[in-house]
């Protein structure tokens, strides 16, 4: 009878057994993430193929009386050649701001292949100097339909005709556009108000009425001056302003009056 002989089994060694699996656990990661790169490379060109998302329909939305369309979508053309995904809002946003009349502007998507506008124009309060206006925000924009002397233009100056026309150094907007609202309120108890506020490089201070008056300031004491003029206008000047071309208010406690016909324009 044959003898059998029993091997024994080596239990294997746990250090080498844990390298095992730390070394099979990076490599199923390192091909996680070989998967992962390129399935976002390709979902990155497929996001970004404008064939596949194109941006088909532009909406501009807004109650919009000086803002030219047509412009608004010349200048949003080139960003279009971007995807629905990848089309740059806020650079659309920056140049769609920089157009004449334009506030504010928003833009957003709409799925699967829209692009929404929302503009808001900036709402005249006066005209400044030639070729500028004046928002009801106090803000100062450049208006292109009024320069160039053409006859449009003329057409644009008469559009505005019923506006305020403030002119003065450029700086000096913000000051003039309080003192008229400041004016305003106070000829407004005797019914009269300002078609154009004046001032020159002195900083001396005239206003042109709705009844074509000029009234000169001067370059201080404005209010204390028009209050002045109120008073005597209610007592003695309103049955002969007519008559009257412009009232110099620059006396410490009278006032002078130029008589002759108005001829509609502020004194340069």
């Amino acid at each position: 009878m044959m003898a059998v002989s029993r091997q024994r089994v080596q239990s294997p060694d746990p250090l080498v057994y844990e390298e095992q699996k730390h070394n099979l656990r990076i490599l199923i990661g390192a091909l996680g993430a070989v998967v992962l790169l390129v399935a976002l490379a390709t979902l990155g060109r497929v996001l970004s193929d404008t064939h596949a998302f194109p941006i088909e329909n532009v909406s501009i939305r807004g109650e919009l009386q000086y803002v030219a369309r047509d412009g608004v979508m010349q200048t949003v053309g080139p960003y279009l050649e971007a995807s629905f995904f990848t089309v740059d809002l806020s650079a659309i946003q920056i140049a769609v701001a920089r157009l004449p009349w334009v506030n504010q502007v928003s833009a957003r998507r709409i799925w699967p292949s829209g692009l929404v506008l929302n503009i808001d124009e900036h709402e005249p309060y006066a005209r400044w100097n030639e070729t500028e206006m004046i928002s009801t925000e106090k803000v100062r924009f450049p208006v292109p339909q009024l320069e160039g002397g053409t006859q449009q233009a003329s057409a644009w100056v008469e559009h505005f005709q019923v506006l305020p026309h403030f002119s003065g150094p450029a700086q000096r907007y913000p000051v003039l556009t309080q003192q008229y609202e400041a004016a305003s309120q106070l000829l407004q108890s005797v019914g009269l108000s300002i078609t154009a506020l004046h001032e020159d490089e002195r900083r001396s201070v005239s206003l042109r009425l709705n009844n074509n008056v000029e009234l000169r300031l001067g370059r201080r004491d404005h209010m204390e001056r028009l209050s002045r003029f109120v008073k005597v206008y209610q007592r003695h000047l309103s049955p002969v302003m007519g008559k009257v071309r412009y009232v110099d208010l620059r006396y410490t406690n009278g006032l002078a009056l130029g008589h002759g016909v108005a001829d509609g324009k502020a004194k340069r």
